[in-house]
């Protein structure tokens, strides 16, 4: 039986989806929401967090018909096995697809802010050898190390709490009155900025409870993770004015740069170096999302094995993928591709499992 098989507490789950969310993308949400919902932005990322409640109830109602196998195992045992591995392939290309855009955005930032003369490359080999080396591990591993370093998010809210001493609850108003599809297209703008939970669809299997009680704590920590984002979005849009915010790409970072006290100065450089920790974590989690897929065609599912060939592709991929505009294009399809992969595939899952009245005996139940 597979060592991972039920060595996750649902405790371990909350950390564990609230680290795959919080990344790098927290950074310049502000800026990409706010170009479609103004004042409003706060609003769309509470419409993104409750969309992706329901992508989560979706993956969970997966889980508890195929309590024991991961979404891997689970296409085969529907499409037939060409159909099925054709569909793990393309969750393989995603999986990578996203851990490649989490590093291209993570050296952006570090260029941008603190390391702007060292190579790209060097940077990248830096961070994916971070990332290597937790995710050859086991999930077990993984998940006591993202509730380590999820006491940092304590520390990033005191940070942002600092902003408040200079605000204008002014440029909040007025409320609400952003149409409805300027709303829903900010609301996409946050989805790319809040991946991460489809973690699920691979380690439903692994977590020790009742499909009832993951769906619970996964709910809880997505919801988390929207408040949090939420908390940010506020903060920025009372900190700067409309159109301050229309020409920052990184308010977040410069509304730290801007306070200045007495002992302290360059807050945004403290900030970032604790949250290139939750960058990373990012990274470790797609990566070890896309070992797991490569390891269902090579090394009999090992994802020790494959991981160094995923970190070596992305690496790879970096070379040819430097452009800021194709960067942003790049970002867009993968945001596009998420819908498909975290809520369509396993939906058309679910429903042609419930038709066709395949599921497992309930292990978890």
């Amino acid at each position: 039986m597979n060592k991972e098989i039920k060595s996750v507490s649902p405790f371990q789950l909350v950390f564990i989806i609230i680290q795959a969310q919080v990344g790098v993308g927290l950074l310049s949400l502000p800026f990409s929401v706010h170009a479609y919902s103004n004042q409003d932005s706060w609003i769309s990322v509470i419409i993104a967090g409750a969309v992706i409640q329901c992508f989560i109830v979706v993956i969970c109602l997966l889980g508890k018909r195929f309590p024991s196998k991961t979404v891997f195992e689970i296409a085969p045992s529907l499409f037939g096995k060409f159909a099925g591995n054709a569909l793990n392939l393309l969750y393989l290309v995603y999986f990578l697809a996203v851990a490649l855009l989490i590093a291209l955005l993570s050296v952006g930032v570090i260029k941008d802010w603190i390391l702007a003369y060292t190579p790209d490359w060097v940077l990248y080999i830096l961070i994916l050898s971070s990332a290597l080396y937790l995710a050859r591990e086991n999930i077990r591993i993984i998940a006591r190390f993202t509730g380590l370093v999820t006491i940092f998010i304590v520390f990033f809210i005191l940070f942002y709490l600092m902003g408040l001493t200079n605000v204008n609850y002014r440029y909040l108003f007025p409320m609400a009155h952003t149409n409805y599809l300027d709303l829903l297209k900010g609301a996409h703008a946050s989805v790319v900025s809040m991946l991460g939970f489809e973690i699920l669809l691979v380690i439903f299997p692994y977590i020790n409870g009742k499909s009832g009680k993951v769906l619970k704590v996964s709910l809880i920590a997505s919801g988390f993770t929207t408040l949090l984002y939420v908390f940010f979005m506020v903060i920025t849009l009372m900190y700067f004015s409309p159109a301050e915010i229309e020409v920052i790409p990184e308010p977040v970072l410069y509304l730290l740069k801007s306070l200045v006290y007495q002992s302290i100065e360059r807050l945004d450089l403290i900030f970032l170096s604790f949250w290139l920790i939750t960058m990373i974590t990012s990274i470790v989690v797609y990566i070890y999302l896309a070992s797991k897929a490569l390891g269902v065609f090579l090394f009999k599912g090992s994802h020790k094995k494959t991981s160094p060939f995923i970190c070596f592709t992305i690496f790879a991929f970096t070379f040819f993928i430097k452009n800021e505009d194709v960067i942003q294009v790049f970002s867009k399809y993968v945001s596009l591709a998420s819908y498909l992969f975290t809520f369509a595939l396993p939906l058309l899952l679910l429903i042609i499992s419930i038709l066709f009245k395949k599921k497992e005996a309930a292990l978890n139940e």
